[in-house]
Parts: structure tokens; C-alpha cells; sequence
């Protein structure tokens, strides 16, 4: 699928159902940036307004995408990347309002798909399921930090850390 195949979305709101579209059809492993002929910030803006959404097939497929444009800025600019990293870190803070659904998953995603931002948020990825540390007290969100430090010790099984002492707890 190219840009012709899905048209010149005008709108928002059509760029938005493009993407959905697009994920729909390329599972997620496509460059979403490359194929609608955007930035990857702006990808990753689009996706992360899609990553409330309470639908199972399309999820995994918004984080997927979501990391490899997180990834994407970060091989641009390192320090951009960093940023797009304590955005989401944010958002799972109290403080910020935001709706954190899926955060913990795409935090995972994105460092098991770029190994310098791996390193140094691994840390911080772990930190959330220490009772003492920013544990996570939402069920949902607690499985999804469970659910991304899998997919960072698939990738990058070097950073683990002490996870697995905090995981069996």
C-alpha cells in the first residue's frame, strides 16, 4: 500500500482514518511516515491519538507503529527522541491528566526498537513494576510495564537489569 492507495487525506480527521486504514492493511509493520509521506513526528502525534483505543486487533499495531516513529525521530536526532520518550513517560504520571492506556506497552516497544534510547530508559521501564520505585498501580497498565519489559529483554536481553528479581514479586 502507497499513498495513492489511500489518497490524500485533507483533514484531521481523514488522515486519522488513513492511518487506521493503513494499519489495518500493513499490520503495523510498515513505515507509516514513508507511505503517507509525513514526518515521523507527525506520525507518532496521529498514533499516539489512536492508542486509547480499546480495540485488540488494531492496538498492538498503533504501538508497533508508534515505535518504529519513535525510533525513526530518534535515529534523526537522538535528543528528539528523548523528548518523544519523557512525553510518554509523562503521561503516566498522575500530574499530567492524560489518559495513559497502551503507554507502558509503546515505552517497551520503543526501546526494544531503538537500543540507545534502550539504554537509557530501560531503567525506567523496570522502575515500573517496584513496589518502591513508580510502580504502576492499575492492573492494565501494570501488565502492560510486564507486557514492554518482555519486549525490551527480547531485543535487548543485556538491559534487564534486575527485572526479573521485581517481576517473580
Amino acid at each position: 500500500m502507497n499513498r495513492a492507495d489511500i489518497g490524500v487525506p485533507k483533514s484531521r480527521r481523514e488522515l486519522r482514518e488513513a492511518v487506521i486504514q493503513l494499519l489495518q492493511a500493513c499490520g503495523g509493520e510498515c513505515d507509516l511516515a514513508r507511505v503517507m509521506g509525513i514526518t515521523p513526528a507527525r506520525a507518532l502525534n496521529l498514533l499516539l491519538s489512536l492508542l486509547p483505543l480499546d480495540d485488540a486487533e488494531l492496538k498492538p499495531r498503533v504501538v508497533t507503529a508508534a515505535a518504529k516513529a519513535i525510533a525513526a525521530i530518534a535515529d534523526q536526532d537522538l535528543e528528539t527522541g528523548r523528548v518523544a520518550m519523557r512525553r510518554l513517560i509523562w503521561n503516566l504520571t498522575e500530574e499530567s491528566g492524560n489518559c495513559p492506556w497502551g503507554t507502558p506497552e509503546l515505552i517497551g516497544e520503543a526501546l526494544a526498537q531503538h537500543h540507545g534510547l534502550a539504554q537509557e530508559f530501560a531503567p525506567i521501564l523496570v522502575s515500573y513494576i517496584i513496589s518502591d520505585g513508580n510502580f504502576l498501580d492499575h492492573p492494565t497498565l501494570l501488565r502492560g510495564a510486564v507486557w514492554g519489559i518482555g519486549r525490551l529483554v527480547e531485543k535487548h536481553p543485556d538491559l534487564l537489569g534486575d527485572a526479573l528479581v521485581h517481576l517473580r514479586s
